[in-house]
């Protein structure tokens, strides 16, 4: 695996879990 492509998949595992972290805060503030 090229680190190029390790990166990417690492971003879009970040931003899923920011993602995720949002929903879950902006569910509970709502």
């Amino acid at each position: 695996m090229m680190l190029k492509e390790k990166l990417k998949v690492q971003i879009k595992k970040c931003r899923n879990n920011l993602r995720e972290v949002f929903v879950s805060d902006y569910v509970i503030w709502a």
